[in-house]
């Protein structure tokens, strides 16, 4: 084995040194003559004063000398020598302080306020009116009217299954394929028909019978065979029979999967 760090002849020669907090005389290596503190809870101690230790900053608008601890952030001796260095910068109407005049949108009076706000009402009152107020609106799918507060006038539709419909998603083309197949036997169905949340490819409502067609790729994922799970159980629940067939099935015996259509409907 070598010699130990420190040693000389094979015998090791410790400093001595005394810590800046407490003024304990402590013994560390040669090699740490740099050491300021006898044990990390003196460090800690002796950083946070000198943290605190306030120290000389010049002023960057007067060149004065003033006193601050080295955590702020401050750059002038004074409020007045801020407001002097920053006068230039804030001189004129700015748009945040900039007032225009307006029109109170519930009781058509005249009023001022700062044009950064986009304040609509002249008062708390009006716009706790404005609120409540309902206006009537057109839903986009059933074309049916509805009635929302005024703060929701940009709403399209009228409810959760019209906006499934407003929001679904694109046939494919397998769905092209089998919606071609189904009016060729004369079937009546509907297409992307909104029950709850989900949205069913091909629909029956008659017989209650719910027909989806599924992409191979995206449906084998591990989260889309969950929610086709829970797709399913939400249909059986209501009283719905739920019939998937494959891109692989579409493609290769789409006359089966009619077939298989046309049981569950005699059934």
């Amino acid at each position: 084995m070598g010699r130990p760090k420190g040693s000389k002849n094979g015998i090791r020669r410790l400093i001595e040194k005394t810590c800046e907090t407490c003024s304990r005389v402590f013994q560390v290596e040669p090699y740490q003559t740099n050491a300021r503190f006898c044990s990390r809870l003196c460090q800690a101690a002796g950083h946070s004063k000198e943290m605190l230790k306030p120290q000389s900053r010049q002023c960057e608008f007067c060149s004065s000398a003033f006193i601050v601890a080295p955590s702020d952030a401050k750059k002038y001796c004074s409020r007045e020598c801020a407001s002097k260095a920053h006068g230039p910068k804030v001189s004129g109407t700015r748009a945040s302080t900039a007032y225009v005049a307006q029109i109170c949108g519930i009781c058509g009076s005249s009023f001022s306020a700062r044009a950064s706000l986009g304040q609509s009402f002249c008062s708390r009152a009006c716009a706790n009116i404005s609120y409540q107020r309902r206006v009537t609106l057109s839903c986009q799918i059933c074309h049916k009217p509805f009635t929302v507060r005024a703060k929701l006038s940009e709403q399209k539709y009228c409810s959760r299954s019209c906006r499934t419909i407003g929001i679904g998603k694109t046939e494919s083309y397998i769905e092209k394929a089998f919606a071609a197949a189904l009016t060729s036997i004369g079937l009546p169905y509907c297409s992307q028909f909104a029950l709850g949340p989900y949205t069913i490819d091909f629909a029956i409502p008659e017989n209650h019978l719910a027909i989806e067609c599924d992409g191979d790729y995206w449906h084998s994922q591990p989260s889309c065979i969950t929610r086709d799970k829970r797709k399913d159980k939400y249909l059986l629940n209501r009283g719905w029979r739920v019939l998937r067939f494959s891109e692989t099935e579409i493609n290769t015996d789409l006359a089966r999967c009619l077939m298989i259509v046309q049981q569950a409907l005699s059934q």
